[in-house]
């Protein structure tokens, strides 16, 4: 028995001492597939480094010759570049990232210069082509141009690039989801309008961007090598709101799974589709319109005095409001829409009536969050800050009192972000209360970048798609990753390298166990 296992351990390890490993596969003629795109990221990650350091001109000649133009990217080895669309439903946002292949994994945002950051940015968002999916590629274009001031020009087709939808696209009807995401990866998929490596685009569920963000916060941290110091994370996009975080108890439901260093880790993981801050709005507009029947102009406790205009609805249809002014009956409105008149079924219970173990640990805020801490002037655009229900709720009741022009003022923001805050900090207040942290020692801190980079989810999907997946390997890639290192997890901004970061290949651990039985 000890024979044939060391026969078969000596079969599949020793090839890998003779000859490098295979290099990034070319692209395929659909222009990048889900189910493959795992394995494209693979083959970027699982190919050997040079022995060369960053040198030489960031952009290199169209005109130059083969030799000349490998001879760059040898330049840029062991350096490589990745991207993430992040398609929300309020706009597109383009994120770069670099990573080297070295002991440690040191994935970092490359942040664009002051003044750079709109040009990455494009609104509105991908669902708002639905009906005319041709009309979304130029804004796509334009975003991809500012990603080819950053990333230098010799490495352009090994960098991989992924696109990914969130609740804007999952609100979708199906079909014509479909029709938009087939129009984008054509479009991505080919080299002329694209010069980066298209790897896939996809409509991403709210669990993946819940443990997604997840990721990004405890890596930027560094605690993603000790699981039981992680942090959890709470999100608010548009159309929906996630929270994640790893209790010490089971488990019971909206429980996600995934690998860090061979072990497996489970964290409680739940998106609230509808519950974003704009569909919250228009939900709650949606109820004052029910509550006033007949009315042209209806009044809004969640507008200062002074606000007059159109509000979307639920519907998607506008109706007219006049501020009133009135955070108490704001909150009020507020909680019927999270429906916590609904039944708890399994307590405990956050909003409508879905089951969320009590609170632990440190928890992140960002996005919408940070948005409306910012608004009511609880913190500043660069500042990270803990802050309680009761100071929100306490804010917002002294913002929603002034009138709107002395409230937009005092904000300091445009007219069309002013005008809500009032609504924002009753459900930020709100919220917070519903999952259980008005009575809770768990602090909850409200930031937008974290150790210098952008919170939220693209960082834990390139993570996720790069260094801890794909769980389904190619025949030739099981050998290399059952006799290679696991990723391994540090702080960030002290790593030196990269990350030689062969990941857990479950199939072939499975099929390598498998053939051991034959053996025996």
């Amino acid at each position: 028995m000890q024979h044939w296992a060391a026969f078969l351990w000596q079969a599949l390890c020793l090839p890998l001492l003779a000859s490098a490993l295979p290099v990034l596969p070319a692209r395929s003629s659909e222009g990048g597939v889900v189910s493959a795109g795992r394995h494209v990221a693979a083959g970027l990650l699982q190919k050997l480094p040079y022995r060369s350091s960053l040198r030489g001109e960031s952009q290199a000649n169209g005109h130059e010759t083969t030799e000349v133009v490998a001879e760059k990217k040898l330049a840029y080895d062991p350096l490589y570049f990745g991207l993430v669309i992040d398609a929300g439903s309020s706009g597109t946002r383009l994120r770069m990232f670099k990573w080297t292949l070295r002991a440690k994994v040191d994935l970092a945002e490359l942040m664009p210069m002051d003044g750079d950051e709109g040009l990455f940015e494009v609104n509105p968002g991908l669902d708002a082509y639905a009906d005319d999916p041709e009309a979304a590629l130029p804004p796509l274009l334009a975003i991809l141009k500012a990603a080819q001031r950053y990333v230098p020009k010799a490495v352009w087709d090994e960098s991989v690039l992924f696109l990914k939808a969130t609740a804007g696209m999952r609100l979708l009807e199906r079909s014509k989801a479909d029709q938009l995401m087939t129009t984008v990866r054509e479009f991505l998929g080919n080299p002329d309008n694209c010069p980066f490596k298209f790897v896939s685009a996809e409509v991403i569920s709210g669990e993946e961007e819940a443990v997604f963000s997840f990721l990004t916060t405890n890596y930027n941290l560094g605690t993603l090598s000790t699981p039981k110091k992680t942090a959890g994370a709470l999100e608010m996009g548009g159309a929906s709101a996630q929270v994640v975080f790893r209790p010490s108890s089971n488990v019971q439901d909206h429980e996600f799974q995934f690998y860090l260093d061979r072990q497996r880790q489970s964290v409680y993981a739940k998106s609230y589709l509808r519950f974003g801050i704009d569909d919250a709005l228009a939900r709650t507009m949606s109820v004052l319109v029910r509550r006033s029947p007949g009315k042209d102009e209806v009044e809004s406790p969640c507008h200062n005095k002074g606000f007059k205009g159109e509000l979307k609805l639920a519907s998607g249809k506008k109706h007219k409001f006049v501020g009133i002014g009135n955070s108490s009956a704001c909150s009020e409105v507020v909680q019927k829409v999270m429906g916590l008149d609904i039944e708890c079924l399994m307590p405990p219970c956050a909003i409508f009536g879905s089951y969320m173990p009590a609170v632990e640990g440190e928890f992140y805020a960002f996005a919408g969050f940070f948005y409306a801490a910012n608004g009511l002037g609880l913190l500043g655009w660069k500042d990270s800050k803990a802050l309680t229900s009761e100071e929100i709720a306490g804010a917002t009741d002294s913002y929603c009192a002034k009138d709107m022009q002395t409230a937009q003022q005092d904000s300091g923001k445009p007219m069309k972000y002013a005008q809500n805050y009032c609504f924002m900090g009753s459900y930020v207040a709100q919220s917070l209360e519903v999952f259980g942290f008005k009575n809770s020692k768990s602090p909850v801190i409200f930031a937008r970048k974290l150790a210098g980079f952008n919170l939220g989810w693209p960082a834990g999907a390139m993570l996720y798609e790069t260094h801890l997946m794909p769980l389904s390997l190619k025949s030739n890639e099981g050998a290399r990753d059952l006799c290679g290192p696991a990723a391994q997890f540090g702080t960030p901004s002290d790593a030196k390298g990269g990350a030689h970061s062969p990941r857990i290949g479950m199939m072939g651990i499975v099929v390598a166990f498998f053939s051991l039985g034959m053996f025996f």
